[in-house]
């Protein structure tokens, strides 16, 4: 009910109301295994994903892979990138084991959350590099779309295959950070151009298949938050606290929810006040949740903050029980 933006009968937890299910093909070509055991993900070291990307495990990254930038590039030359990339024959997988496998510890009673692996942007400059990807979007706009296009007629093909295999799962998922800590990677326009025709008609394809479509997009992006509604977005995690949430709530939560904001620089400090965090996040909730366009969660990379944003909203389920919390906050 939240998710299509109706006002709930209480205030749902992101981490104990959601459970995350996994597709294992997704999860091998687009996410970095263990070298020493391929079943498990990448937690220390180096591993490559099913692309042939490098990554490395930093110890200040909280276990989290990035792209090695010291590794060659899987795509030198763009206009070369059908010599570099190959996708899976879907139609050799075994599907209905797969998924068997794979949705063996799924619980039927919570709302069940598929990721797709990587969007368009992302997947660029993991095969490139952040520097050339650019380049290529400003100097060879054609070959970047036909990769592009490519990328996500092979997502679209996927989705066909979750919806007939994998039953219950209510929504999916797709990474795709766009910005960082001041700003955006990719100007507005650009987006417009690139991005977008190809995150619509995935939107289409995988709600026309019966699932809701959650946009997962780090760092300051509240510039493109009407381009990203323009383009079908109308969930979006993780809006991190850098982004001024209060306006972007305010303006378009009718019809746009933001999920996440609880990662204010100061909580990163481990030895931070738990009751000062739990006031704050209190105080974020009052703020935000109001008429139901916001959803808070807090990540595992800041300490202690998902352990207490999930007890302030246990405590606060029955917040939309209040005539007043039903209605948007104002700018």
């Amino acid at each position: 009910m939240f998710y299509t933006h109706h006002i709930p009968e209480w205030l749902p937890d992101y981490r104990k109301d959601r459970q995350g299910v996994q597709c294992s093909l997704i999860e091998h070509l687009e996410h970095p295994r263990d070298p020493s055991d391929p079943e498990k993900p990448l937690r220390e070291g180096r591993g490559k994903d099913g692309f042939g990307v490098w990554y490395r495990v930093e110890a200040t990254s909280f276990s989290a892979p990035s792209p090695d930038t010291q590794a060659a590039p899987v795509v030198p030359d763009i206009t070369q990138w059908r010599s570099y990339v190959s996708f899976p024959d879907l139609d050799s997988v075994d599907w209905e084991a797969m998924a068997a496998r794979d949705m063996a510890n799924a619980d039927p009673d919570k709302f069940l959350n598929m990721g797709l692996g990587h969007g368009c942007y992302e997947r660029l400059h993991f095969l490139m590099g952040m520097t050339e990807a650019n380049v290529a979007l400003l100097e060879e706009p054609e070959a970047v779309d036909d990769f592009f296009t490519a990328y996500f007629d092979f997502k679209i093909a996927v989705v066909d295959k979750i919806a007939q295999y994998y039953k219950g799962v209510d929504m999916l998922e797709v990474s795709d950070d766009w910005g960082h800590k001041n700003g955006l990677f990719i100007s507005p326009a650009a987006w417009d151009e690139h991005i977008a025709p190809q995150v619509r008609r995935l939107i289409d394809h995988v709600r026309s298949k019966g699932f809701l479509y959650l946009q997962h997009s780090c760092g300051k992006n509240e510039k493109l938050i009407p381009h990203m509604i323009d383009a079908g977005i109308d969930v979006w995690t993780s809006s991190q606290a850098i982004n001024d949430l209060h306006s972007i709530v305010a303006r378009y939560g009718d019809r746009f929810i933001s999920s996440g904001g609880m990662d204010l620089q100061e909580f990163y400090d481990e030895n931070y006040p738990i009751e000062k965090m739990r006031e704050i996040v209190q105080q974020r909730l009052n703020d935000l949740c109001p008429g139901g366009g916001f959803l808070p969660y807090g990540t595992f990379g800041v300490p202690h903050l998902a352990q207490v944003v999930s007890e302030v909203v246990q405590a606060n389920r029955d917040f939309f029980k209040d005539p007043a919390h039903c209605k948007l906050p104002t700018l």
